[in-house]
């Protein structure tokens, strides 16, 4: 628009800044972010300091067989517990040891994930890792469960077939030896 001052034309433009200011987060980010999470392969429980479940992603419930409405706010070992799958001996709570140590935790390859609720097993790879605030205060942990009971079908059945024959299905000579 055209203005005129002291005989002169001048003109007005007017701006609107629509980046974000620093510090300031955009609005769409956390629809966006838990839009993300929903949308991993891999299984997600988050927990708050205590060890209670905030938070199941799609595929966390697919694998756990829990609700997130009756998860959420129960104790994580109270709904899903660990054991080796060579001895089925139990394996401590993934999520009691990331709180005590304040650091990582991986479960071994061999875990199987037992829904409490269910019964149901699955072989997974489990790490659960610590939340940490502004104040880097652990504030929770995240939970990443990895569906490998394919795999590990696949790779039972291959050690199987080298060491023994086809036919018979008994012990074959290389193993025997």
């Amino acid at each position: 628009q055209a203005l005129e001052s002291g005989g002169r034309r001048l003109a007005l433009f007017t701006a609107l800044e629509m980046l974000p200011r620093s510090g300031e987060a955009p609005r769409a980010a956390p629809a966006r972010a838990e839009l993300a999470l929903e949308a991993l392969g891999e299984g997600l429980v988050t927990t708050d300091a205590h060890g209670h479940v905030d938070y199941v992603n799609r595929a966390a419930e697919a694998m756990t067989g829990l609700r997130r409405e009756d998860a959420v706010g129960q104790p994580f070992g109270g709904l899903i517990g660990f054991v080796d799958d060579n001895d089925r001996r139990p394996l401590p709570d993934p999520v009691q040891q990331c709180l005590a140590a304040g650091a990582r935790v991986n479960l071994g390859r061999r875990a199987l994930l037992i829904a409490r609720g269910t019964g149901t097993e699955l072989g997974v790879e489990a790490s659960a890792s610590p939340i940490r605030g502004r104040d880097g205060e652990v504030a929770g942990v995240a939970v990443v469960l990895h569906d490998v009971s394919e795999q590990r079908g696949i790779t039972q059945q291959m050690s199987y077939q080298a060491s023994h024959d086809a036919l018979t299905g008994l012990v074959n000579r290389c193993e025997f030896e």
